[in-house]
């Protein structure tokens, strides 16, 4: 007849299927496709994209998108902001300490062996001993009650975020770079159209003095004409420390210093609007639309990190389990060792289940509680934050195209004016008057729709990162695609 288990054991085993059962119960982790339901975007901000759902990379978004602009200093910048900036390093660094959290979390729950070794001499009585010890040892806690699954999984959210914060850093120093570039060309070309308008005002200026020598114009003239000279050449200092911040910003972007910066970008270049990059977007449905954004990766991903802990907190209330066990050798000498009778061995099964702790436990509990639902409530305004950052660039991009050819036909119209004034002005059929203010029209026209044309390529570079800024996610691999250069 088999051999009847020991009370011990049968209780022991008991106790083991029963933590086993109850760890297999786990409640469900926040579904972020729940959060999603009901979120639509408006017909209003949309209709002018390309109809029909986008996944990540196919959204007419490339990684590199910033290339789009065709500008050799503008991707020099990013590409070097993507792997100098401190912010970049830093979340780089914050991720390499998650992963390596996350190694020490999973090797923790395997066996673990170990081995001492000791060496004693002791005299009792006048009498002299010895004795050598060595002993390997191995030490094991099973999952009984689920408490180290849970932190696998949490540590693991935490990693999912941590990819997710290194795409967000980077997509934010990526558009933050081209922004300041923009603007940086866009100060430039301010800078120009109001040198060259400084130069024709100062032109009228000397032909309003001779003409008012030959009798052909007035005293107001002549003031009006200075004014206008003054006005323009004042207007050039502000110009110019703009410009100098500007660059001092992409310098700090960058990880470099101003003097370093300064004078290496290209003098004046052509920035052409990138027409096919406006006509290929893509929003698709907000529920894809909002996975391709990192910030709402992590704020999901923390999220679950948060519910992990909570269910860590709540199995550890169950049963927990160990089993221990050596061998080891005892003898006189060190030769003796490997004799027999020297070796000695033990096994150990242990289990703990706190009975009674006066309401210890229900009060962490609660505690991860609290901070689960702050996590929801932090991950539901991420979600809302993320549908109207969207919606705002959408109809920001879509009036400021409308809003252009309106400004280049004013451009030209003035300049027109303009032409025709001087002409008038020269053969003496209208007042110098008439023509400063076709001028300064003119010079208006022209540096509003320079501010438009850069406003309309700031619209497209924050739409193309509130949608993502064509991020992959994080892959199967737990690697996090980068948004455009290799994560190290």
């Amino acid at each position: 007849m088999p051999r009847t288990l020991p009370p011990a054991a049968r209780w022991l085993l008991c106790v083991l299927f029963a933590t086993g059962t109850v760890a297999q119960a786990a409640d469900t982790p926040p579904s972020v496709d729940r959060a999603l339901q009901g979120l639509q975007t408006p017909v209003e901000a949309t209709h002018w994209l390309e109809a029909g759902p986008a996944t990540a990379g196919t959204d007419g978004i490339s990684a590199a998108w910033w290339e789009q602009f065709k500008d050799a200093d503008l991707t020099h910048l990013v590409t070097k902001a993507l792997s100098a900036n401190a912010d970049v390093r830093q979340a780089r660094a914050s991720l390499a300490q998650a992963l390596a959290q996350q190694r020490a979390s999973e090797a923790g729950q395997q066996l673990q062996i170990g081995t001492t070794g000791s060496a004693s001499r002791q005299r009792s009585g006048g009498v002299n001993s010895n004795q050598v010890k060595g002993v390997l040892s191995a030490s094991w806690s099973p999952d009984v009650n689920g408490t180290q699954a849970a932190e696998l999984d949490r540590v693991a959210a935490l990693v999912t975020a941590a990819q997710a914060s290194v795409a967000s850093t980077e997509l934010r120093v990526a558009a933050e770079v081209t922004a300041n570039y923009l603007q940086w060309r866009d100060t430039q070309a301010r800078l120009a159209l109001t040198e060259r308008s400084l130069r024709s005002f100062e032109e009228t200026q000397v032909l309003t003095q001779w003409r008012a020598q030959a009798g052909l114009a007035n005293g107001l003239d002549v003031d009006t004409a200075a004014l206008n000279t003054a006005q323009t050449r004042a207007s050039l200092a502000p110009l110019r420390t703009q410009l100098a911040q500007y660059e001092h910003q992409l310098a700090l972007l960058g990880g470099l210093t101003p003097l370093q910066l300064h004078g290496s970008l290209a003098v004046d270049p052509a920035l052409q609007i990138p027409a096919a990059a406006l006509n290929g977007l893509s929003a698709g449905v907000p529920a894809d639309l909002l996975r391709r954004r990192p910030d709402v990766a992590a704020a999901q991903a923390n999220l679950l990190a948060q519910w992990a802990a909570t269910e860590g907190t709540r199995r550890a209330a169950r049963p927990s389990v160990s089993l221990t066990g050596s061998i080891g050798w005892q003898a006189a000498t060190l030769a003796g060792l490997g004799q027999p009778g020297s070796a000695v061995a033990s096994l150990l099964g242990a289990v703990s289940w706190t009975l009674w702790d006066n309401g210890e436990r229900q009060a962490l509990i609660d505690r991860d509680d609290a901070a689960l639902n702050v996590q929801r409530a932090a991950f539901d305004a991420t979600l809302l934050s993320a549908v109207t950052d969207v919606e705002d660039r959408l109809v920001g991009l879509q009036q400021q195209r409308l809003r252009l050819p309106a400004l280049e036909q004013a451009a030209q119209s003035a300049d027109a004016v303009w032409q025709a004034t001087k002409h008038r002005q020269a053969a003496g059929l209208t007042d110098v008057t008439a023509l400063l203010v076709a001028q300064r029209n003119a010079l208006s026209a022209w540096l509003s729709l320079q501010s438009a044309r850069t406003d309309l390529l700031l619209a497209l570079t924050a739409t193309w990162r509130a949608l993502g800024g064509g991020w992959a996610g994080v892959n199967g691999s737990g690697a996090s695609a980068p948004v455009g250069a290799p994560a190290t």
